[in-house]
């Protein structure tokens, strides 16, 4: 049985709560453990976010819960009339994740049999003993996902430059029959490193987590370009000489991304500006088939050339 690092925060929060709470004097001291497991979320920022709205569910509770018990009196009913009350003010504020709290603390309130400044500072202090322990042990450690977010990266450039050696087999040999496994591959990598940039974001939240999850956004743009090219590369069924000259050219981007020199990616496009002009100095198509593969190529050109712009 494989016991998870979140699994033994929660333990440790739970227990570290409980103590706090007893070590307090208060009535009702094991719900720190519950509030404490309420509290502890996946990453740093979803946790304080998670506080925020227990707290202002517990807020909205001891509000409207002292004041329907002091006019109505400390009947059963009463109880529901609270959540009646405060269940739809809790989801309409966003802080639905606090119903079950609010729930408990009108039971508290109920078994109190009385509203005073003691019963209330009472849930306020078993309410910020758990929260507290809570987020200082969410605090305390938060594996960083950079190391995975860095090898998605790398990944990625790889698959990348395994398409793009692909798509210049296909304009180099004539009935090149190629799988399409990169194109899964690509989509499946950039939803993955999306997923962990936005934790590592939330966890550590500084400037450079945020540049990752911007980095993979621009992929997912790259990609929407690259599945044009595809499509485009569909209509070259034959093997031309401008055909060949691009393929050239895709596979030196090829071997720059294979090999990790995004910096020189840049100065690729001066070289689509000279192929494109010599594209323009060869005699016209003259035939239809001819044209539409040369307009297909040109296109290519055009793509790869927006595709290039994210590594100025």
């Amino acid at each position: 049985m494989k016991i998870g690092f979140r699994t033994v925060k929660t333990a440790l929060a739970v227990v570290f709560s409980i103590y706090l709470a007893h070590f307090l004097q208060l009535d009702t001291y094991t719900f720190a453990g519950v509030i404490a497991i309420l509290t502890l979320q996946a990453t740093r920022k979803a946790s304080l976010t998670a506080a925020g709205k227990l707290s202002l569910a517990a807020g909205i509770t001891l509000l409207i819960g002292s004041g329907l018990f002091y006019l109505l009196d400390f009947r059963i009913y009463v109880v529901g009339l609270i959540l009646l009350l405060v269940i739809p003010l809790l989801v309409k504020t966003g802080a639905e994740r606090g119903i079950v709290l609010s729930s408990v603390v009108s039971l508290h309130l109920f078994a109190a049999e009385e509203i005073s400044s003691a019963v209330i500072w009472n849930e306020v202090l078993i309410l910020f003993s758990g929260m507290g322990v809570s987020l200082l042990v969410n605090m305390a450690y938060m594996p960083s996902r950079k190391k995975r977010v860095q090898e998605i990266r790398e990944k990625l450039a790889g698959e990348c430059a395994s398409l793009f050696t692909q798509l210049a087999n296909h304009l180099e040999s004539e009935g090149y029959i190629w799988d399409g496994r990169e194109i899964l591959s690509i989509s499946e990598l950039i939803e993955q490193g999306k997923a962990e940039a936005l934790l590592n974001a939330e966890n550590a939240m500084t400037r450079d987590e945020i540049n990752d999850y911007q980095y993979f956004e621009e992929k997912e743009k790259q990609f929407e370009i690259i599945k044009r090219m595809l499509a485009l590369v569909s209509h070259v069924q034959k093997v031309v000489v401008q055909g060949e000259m691009l393929a050239v050219m895709l596979r030196k981007l090829a071997e720059k991304l294979g090999r990790g020199k995004h910096a020189e990616l840049g100065e690729m496009r001066d070289e689509i500006r000279v192929l494109r002009r010599e594209y323009e100095a060869m005699p016209l198509p003259t035939t239809r088939d001819e044209f539409e593969i040369r307009a297909a190529l040109l296109q290519i050109l055009n793509e790869l050339e927006s595709y290039l712009l994210a590594y100025q």
